[in-house]
């Protein structure tokens, strides 16, 4: 139904905007519009290209909070029983509606979708959550996207008349009027692509979750990521306590050993090294527990307690060389005592008399590695000091998630697509006498977890690997960089970007910018991440901030616009000021 907001006469020819939009700017010049009224846009399609009118999206909804509104929405929530927690999965009416705010369900019914209905029917609970975030976010976006419009456009008229002052032409050129009005037209043209982005994006979720063409129920789903509550789950915070401590060669501490020793091979740094090895081993026996004196958990074969890389003890001579090969051979030996993994460990503590309970927290062990490691002699190629930076910032990590491992989130292979004639050549040269015959069927394969990378990549569903995109764009602010990317393969080389000027770039960006991904420039960082864990102090204050209506119910406001004072609640997030002091205090390798 349409209302007309003026009197209407007989006879008078009504025009209609269908806000139609694209992304190609090739689809915009080839829909030109032939009225000739004096007011025509020229075209019947608004271009919203990738960054075209992203305003609101770059300020509350970038990809660490798309990161922190599918974690929120998988997060243990409270049951009604009582203390017991209980992960939203379930595709039921009743349960999908428990899942959302008021405000939540009347954004979801503007964009026409609806809990347990059309493309939210027998959806598990944290996607229903998630996607009415997301809806949320697009309320805001067209309340607060009009204003961004037309100041832009006010901008560029102004630099327009300014060009035109100084010409010659006799002419002056007279600005098209443009008034909010047409900006509201234009933000409502964004969110008619934003409506299709996330339509597009939750078809192809739940075909990838229900296995393709088995169409399997998606209603009981897991969450892609799972949350370790380390608070108050004893099994989770073992699994943590692991992936720092463990005895396996992906733990943090293997790495961060493995990573050093080629610059502690001879003489006293060996020496200092092996007592290092021997006390962290200490250390990660108080956190992860032990039994006979070795670290329990682990994988059946692995090195147990043993730090050391196994050819450290190569090329060295004399009485050191004795004794480095005697304390590796009583690790080992120590180490086939045990061949049970963690749970089997745990499952049997009860009954076993010699295993000795964790004694110290994962934030305290952590604290003491960085201590020690901020403490040693820095040499160009082994910067401890960059390396202590990485974790004080897991010691001050308050939520860690992991991918989840069900066969929902695997790699899916399709059958195979058929691909018409007249689909290959449907422009150009050719395109004409172009068929439907069938010239090639090819079938689709997903990555793993090609879900989640849908859902965090929601509103450019054209990208060709959504999970390049992601992994590329959240290092620092939703993952941290391996410990390894500190040292340097040999002494001889120096290790890249780890000058003062590097530093204070990576300072600057955790302290005004923390939802960036950390620059290449700003430090060494590398791409691998052996513990597979995601979470960061950045991530931590933007799931809160989630929690609070950050980008769902307030945000999108520009800073020098929102009049927000420090630690006010309608100031973007930033990292605490405490894990930020102790970074900015510690001197750095050439000061």
């Amino acid at each position: 139904i349409s209302t007309p907001k003026k009197h209407i006469k007989p006879g008078e020819e009504l025009c209609y905007n269908y806000h139609s939009c694209t992304d190609n700017m090739k689809e915009v010049e080839a829909a030109f519009c032939l009225c000739g009224a004096r007011l025509c846009r020229a075209s019947y399609l608004a271009f919203v290209g990738e960054q075209s009118n992203s305003h609101v999206l770059t300020r509350c909804h970038r990809l660490v909070e798309r990161h922190a509104a599918l974690f929120a929405a998988g997060l243990p929530v409270s049951s009604s029983s009582g203390d017991k927690k209980e992960t939203p999965s379930s595709g039921d009416k009743t349960e999908a509606n428990s899942v959302l705010s008021s405000n939540a369900i009347s954004a979801l019914a503007e964009i026409g979708l609806y809990p347990n209905k059309g493309l939210l029917r027998n959806a598990p609970g944290w996607l229903v959550k998630y996607v009415g975030s997301v809806a949320l976010f697009m309320a805001v976006e067209l309340k607060r996207l009009p204003k961004d419009i037309l100041r832009e456009h006010k901008a560029a008229t102004a630099k327009e008349l300014a060009k035109h002052e100084n010409a010659l032409s006799a002419k002056k050129w007279a600005p098209p009027p443009f008034g909010l009005g047409d900006a509201e037209i234009e933000a409502l043209s964004v969110r008619e692509n934003r409506t299709q982005s996330i339509a597009i994006c939750l078809s192809k979720v739940r075909y990838l979750l229900g296995r393709g063409g088995a169409k399997k129920n998606i209603a009981h789903t897991p969450a892609p990521f799972r949350y370790l509550e380390t608070e108050t789950s004893e099994s989770d915070n073992t699994e943590v306590a692991l992936k720092f401590f463990g005895p396996h060669q992906k733990s943090l501490v293997k790495v961060l050993v493995q990573a050093m020793a080629p610059h502690a091979r001879h003489g006293d740094a060996r020496s200092r090294h092996l007592s290092f090895c021997d006390e962290m081993d200490d250390i990660a026996r108080q956190v992860c527990g032990s039994r006979n004196g070795v670290v329990v958990g682990g994988e059946e074969g692995d090195a147990g307690g043993d730090c050391e890389k196994e050819d450290d003890e190569k090329e060295d001579d004399g009485d050191d060389k004795e004794d480095a090969e005697t304390k590796i051979t009583e690790r080992a030996e120590r180490t086939n005592t045990t061949g049970k993994t963690a749970n089997q460990n745990r499952g049997s503590d009860a009954d076993d008399a010699a295993f000795v309970s964790p004694s110290m927290s994962i934030k305290a062990g952590l604290l003491w590695l960085r201590d020690k490691l901020s403490s040693m002699d820095v040499t160009p190629g082994a910067r401890h000091d960059i390396a202590a930076d990485l974790v004080h910032l897991h010691a001050h990590t308050q939520k860690r998630w992991v991918v989840s491992d069900d066969q929902t989130h695997r790699s899916l292979k399709t059958e195979p697509i058929a691909v018409r004639e007249n689909e290959v050549n449907s422009f150009g040269i050719g395109a004409e006498g172009a068929s439907a015959k069938i010239v090639k069927k090819i079938p689709q394969i997903y990555k793993p977890h090609a879900a989640a990378m849908s859902l965090l990549t929601w509103y450019k569903q054209d990208a060709f690997d959504s999970g390049q995109f992601v992994n590329s764009n959240r290092k620092g602010c939703v993952t941290l960089p391996d410990v390894n990317c500190a040292y340097s393969p040999r002494p001889e080389v120096v290790v890249a970007r780890s000058s003062r000027k590097e530093r204070e770039v990576w300072l600057d960006c955790l302290r005004k910018a923390p939802d960036m991904a950390w620059p290449m420039a700003s430090g060494p960082w590398g791409v691998s991440n052996h513990q597979k864990l995601l979470g960061s102090p950045a991530l931590d204050v933007f799931v809160d901030a989630h929690q609070r209506g950050w980008g769902t119910t307030r945000g999108g406001d520009p800073v020098e616009e929102s009049g927000h004072r420090k630690n006010d609640d309608k100031a973007p997030p930033k990292i605490a000021e405490d894990v930020l002091e102790w970074l900015e205090n510690r001197k750095g390798y050439d000061e």
